[in-house]
């Protein structure tokens, strides 16, 4: 679990860091434009190594970058584009399995996602990954009620969904709720922030 969460923090670095390189990617094609971006493509590299990646990095006048990483089991390329306030990400791996992060101020809710996965109707995400090799799933966001609602709306919906209650969590600064249902776990944390809740759900195989 430890790795896992470190391979995905290196992960949201490298996305944040390729966020910042949409206006290098909008130049004329001069001389002094395409210094910038391999500057800043060494700089992205520079950062990633720093987080224990070793990746590649191509910018073009899209706004778009490609990005190979290098891993144990071979390579894997990633295409990742910021524009209308999206960052997106996407990548496949060495078996062809696909994996999706995508980071705004309002992020569509991957269609992939569980049905039998409750979301608060009010629910603004603003993160959300996939990846097609867990499956595993993570959204981020934010709903505009106390911290007490989001619990009781998982405390009430989880159990008729079928999901079976293992480790809980329960603060006024934090709520912590863990489930299960046949092979996934289901991870749900909240806390407060400004009159609101700050929301992560997580699925992902047992």
């Amino acid at each position: 679990m430890k790795h896992a969460r470190c391979k995905m923090e290196a992960c949201a670095c490298l996305l944040a860091c390729l966020a910042l390189l949409g206006p290098a990617g909008c130049g004329c094609g001069s001389p002094s434009r395409k210094a910038t971006e391999l500057a800043m493509e060494k700089a992205v590299e520079a950062t990633a190594r720093a987080h224990g990646q070793d990746v590649q990095v191509d910018l073009n006048s899209e706004g778009q970058s490609t990005v190979t990483v290098r891993e144990k089991d071979g390579a894997k390329t990633m295409t990742i584009s910021a524009q209308e306030g999206l960052t997106q990400m996407h990548s496949t791996g060495p078996g062809g399995k696909n994996q999706s992060m995508t980071v705004g101020k309002k992020v569509a809710i991957p269609d992939t996602f569980p049905k039998d996965v409750p979301l608060p109707q009010d629910f603004t995400a603003t993160a959300a990954i996939y990846d097609e090799s867990g499956p595993s799933w993570t959204v981020q966001g934010k709903v505009p009620r106390p911290l007490a609602e989001v619990r009781d709306f998982y405390a009430g919906r989880l159990g008729q969904s079928g999901w079976t209650p293992q480790v809980s969590l329960d603060t006024a600064e934090l709520v912590s709720l863990t489930f299960e249902k046949d092979d996934r776990v289901l991870s749900v944390m909240a806390g407060p922030e400004d009159g609101a809740t700050v929301l992560s759900v997580a699925v992902s195989p047992r």
